[in-house]
């Protein structure tokens, strides 16, 4: 894929993101959706060993479902405006262990979390009912 380029899937199940350099991007350098149900909930992605840095606003963020059984291990975030991982939905038994997360923040984010621009940010969203 050529530099700022995306790459969208209907299923966030068993892939696996290892070894690359993500950089420079205007957003986040990996961001996943899911929708808010357990049957579809995004199970067993791995995302190891990568450089993940100097995008704009987060290293990954996992927002808007449900995320179960899923790794981050062995990566290096660094230098986004607001956090190094964000996940915002419904977590369970995942794995973000042996990372580097430094040097996050850049752009002063005053948002969630006991300091602004934190390295791992881990929340619950609420989704209004219809």
């Amino acid at each position: 894929m050529t530099r700022g380029s995306t790459a969208t899937t209907t299923s966030c199940n068993n892939n696996a993101i290892k070894g690359n350099t993500i950089e420079d991007n205007s957003s986040c350098g990996i961001s996943l959706n899911t929708s808010y149900t357990q049957a579809n909930a995004a199970t067993g992605n791995k995302f190891l060993e990568n450089i993940i840095e100097g995008n704009g606003e987060i290293g990954i963020k996992i927002d808007g479902g449900v995320w179960v059984a899923n790794t981050i291990e062995g990566n290096t975030i660094s230098g986004h405006q607001n956090y190094g991982i964000y996940n915002n939905g419904g977590a369970q038994k995942n794995i973000i262990k042996g990372n580097t997360i430094d040097d996050n923040n850049r752009g002063g984010y005053q948002g969630a979390g006991k300091e602004s621009g934190d390295g791992i940010y881990i929340g619950s969203h609420s989704e209004a009912a219809t």
